[in-house]
């Protein structure tokens, strides 16, 4: 139950209230989250890379759906500026 709402991607105190209406747990918030470390899962995330950022545009930008993928990077630019 808790690594479905995990991977549902519901934020923990979420996945605490799911899990004391619906199936009677009763749980706090950082014993979920020391469960899901034992698991080895975390929602912390390291920055990609920029080389691993722009390869993905570009390779993005080279497929079926580049117009799309142009129009939304020129608003993401837009918004920047």
């Amino acid at each position: 139950m808790i690594l479905s709402y995990y991977w549902e991607g519901f934020k923990y105190a979420s996945i605490v209230r799911f899990l004391s209406e619906y199936h009677n747990i009763e749980m706090s918030v950082r014993t979920l989250h020391r469960r899901l470390a034992d698991y080895g899962l975390s929602r912390r995330k390291q920055p990609a890379p920029f080389t691993a950022v722009w390869n993905a545009i570009r390779e993005e930008l080279r497929g079926p759906g580049k117009l799309a993928v142009r129009h939304v990077l020129d608003k993401f630019i837009s918004a920047l500026l």
